[in-house]
């Protein structure tokens, strides 16, 4: 009886793979070369191609590509060695390099070839057959599972169907899930680009692409909903009568993952493009319809790219207030807080002590008391004169401060001229402003001086 072993773990397939010192580097030549020649063994009756004829299908590759100065033998005989090395392409014969030879497409390069089809998409007419196949072929593996008999009976009957037949068909399924997936994103590529160029034209068409992508979704959808469940009631069946044979264990436990697999890529398309649908409507409704002439997007698309050189903004209008059918209860503006009484109790009094005034506010009340004094006052000036050994930051702070309390009090003159700029120091300058106060003004009008209390 065959030896079956122990399904690998992820870490052991990524270490031998790593081991095996495995790597593949393929530019478009390389790819376009491995797709005709899975083409050229498609149309024969043979898996195998000599060189002559490796030579010709890449001589198509030679005129697309036109790879520098090389002629075109010598970058044929360098693509054939590479692919070679890289074990995308066998020699089967059993000669060596001195002669022509015969060659063929490994199982990784057929895997390549295969994978670049984009014809290979899922219909309903191809999931619905190989899902009917599959049913059939898993009610005669139930049938043989059921009459038992001798190990060669199994592994006949039972075994290599459940693994060369029905795992190969879910993966073929699979594959065309792919290319349907790659088929539909090209698809809203194209979408895309019909709105940008064609725009209110384009919204029609647009739709019935999303539509009938949608229909074709939702038939799928329901071709897996419909058999999926009975072949995982068969594979349970399956699953039971699997307990005595510990090889067949998991080719059931893989079958039933990429059933699952199957049934949540049908119900998880239909969800994305049914959202698609919606998005597609929403965009043609209040872009589309709302600007049929494409102005407003044009004039907000050129707005953009000139904000650097001419920079805009928005200007928000307040909303008026939304009217309900029921009264709103709007939060109070107080909220009083309950503190409990041995937080209070337990909480000294502290005096509350004003700090003292520093020099800068010091100088701001004996500036106010100069223009109440001497009726006109010259701020740069006396501010040089009373700031002598002050910092140039105390000296800027104090210009800020004073400026509007003295204007509190006095008015500029009537014609004002230009004032002269008075350095105050190496870094520090100021332009002067005069000021006075109003004639006739009462002493009980004025403002009051900007007291200051005098430290104990």
């Amino acid at each position: 009886m065959e030896q079956h072993e122990e399904r690998p773990s992820v870490a052991g397939v990524i270490t031998e793979v790593w081991l095996s010192g495995c790597a593949l580097h393929l530019g478009r030549e390389e790819t376009a070369f491995i797709a005709g020649i899975h083409a050229y063994l498609q149309h024969t009756t043979i898996l195998s191609l000599d060189e002559q004829s490796l030579r010709r299908v890449y001589a198509v590759v030679f005129e697309l590509a036109n790879a520098g100065t090389d002629t075109e033998t010598q970058r044929a005989t360098f693509i054939i060695a590479r692919l070679h090395a890289q074990g995308v392409l066998l020699r089967i014969d059993s000669g060596g390099w001195s002669y022509e030879g015969e060659y063929a497409l490994s199982p990784l390069g057929m895997a390549l070839a295969e994978g670049m089809q984009n014809e290979r998409t899922l219909t309903r007419r191809s999931l619905e057959f190989m899902l009917m196949r599959m049913r059939t072929e898993l009610a005669q593996v139930l049938a043989a599972a059921a009459e038992g008999g001798t190990h060669e009976h199994w592994e006949m009957k039972v075994i290599f169907p459940m693994r060369d037949v029905m795992l190969e068909m879910m993966a073929a399924v699979e594959k065309r899930q792919l290319g349907l997936d790659a088929a539909h994103k090209r698809l809203r590529q194209r979408i895309t680009e019909l709105f940008d160029s064609e725009w209110l034209v384009a919204a029609d068409s647009c739709k019935e692409m999303v539509s009938s992508v949608d229909r074709t979704l939702s038939e799928l959808n329901a071709v897996l909903c419909e058999h999926v469940e009975s072949l995982q009631r068969q594979l349970l069946s399956l699953s039971e009568l699997a307990v005595s044979h510990a090889e067949l264990s998991p080719v059931v436990e893989r079958a039933q993952n990429q059933l699952l697999r199957l049934a949540a890529w049908g119900a998880r398309r239909h969800e994305d493009w049914a959202q698609y649908y919606a998005n597609v409507q929403i965009y043609i409704r209040y872009f589309v319809q709302t600007d049929p002439d494409n102005r407003l997007r044009g004039r907000l698309v050129e707005q953009i790219r000139q904000f650097q050189d001419r920079p805009f903004g928005l200007v928000l209008v307040a909303p008026e207030p939304f009217r309900h059918m029921r009264e709103v209860l709007k939060p109070e503006a107080t909220v009083s807080l309950a503190v409990p009484n041995d937080i209070l109790l337990a909480q000294g009094l502290q005096e509350r002590v004003e700090a003292e005034p520093d020099r800068v506010e010091q100088a701001v009340a004996a500036l106010v008391q100069r223009l109440l004094g001497e009726g006109d006052i010259d701020i740069v000036a006396a501010v040089r004169d009373i700031a002598v050994d002050f910092t140039d930051e105390e000296r800027f702070t104090l210009l800020s401060h004073v400026t509007p309390e003295l204007l509190k009090n006095g008015s500029t003159h009537e014609t004002m001229l230009p004032q002269p700029w008075i350095a105050l120091s190496l870094r520090l300058e100021a332009q002067t402003l005069k000021l006075r106060l109003p004639a006739g003004l009462p002493q009980l009008q004025r403002a009051p001086p900007f007291n200051v209390k005098e430290p104990e």
